[in-house]
């Protein structure tokens, strides 16, 4: 009975603990040499007119403008959550931009062979 006892409390605190609310992961900071952001150095604009920010997510103020198939060598990524959702953003060195703005490539040859296909 006491061995029962002991397994059923610890059973009821390994449940407790899984239960547990986790803290969503809220921003993520991509190193310079990541995988990621080197197959994605160069991006190319694909809005007609964007606004670039001084920090990525909806509260940045617009420090810069760029206009459809203006090209921009990718400073770094960064993942911020936004209403429950996860946003990439892109940093252009003048300003950041949203992923879904731009279309990333891997060489300056290749966005500019890009940039005069898509005009």
């Amino acid at each position: 009975m006491k061995r029962f006892a002991l397994f059923f409390l610890f059973l009821i605190s390994l449940s407790l603990l899984a239960c547990s609310k986790e803290d969503p992961l809220q921003t993520l900071d991509l190193p310079s040499d990541s995988a990621m952001n080197d197959a994605n150095r160069f991006a190319l604009i694909i809005e007609t007119y964007v606004s670039l920010l001084d920090k990525p997510g909806d509260d940045g103020i617009t420090v810069s403008h760029a206009r459809k198939f203006d090209v921009f060598p990718v400073e770094g990524l960064e993942i911020v959550k936004e209403d429950g959702e996860q946003v990439l953003w892109v940093n252009l060195g003048k300003g950041w931009i949203q992923r879904s703005s731009v279309q990333l490539y891997s060489s300056k040859e290749k966005v500019l062979t890009a940039a005069k296909k898509l005009k």
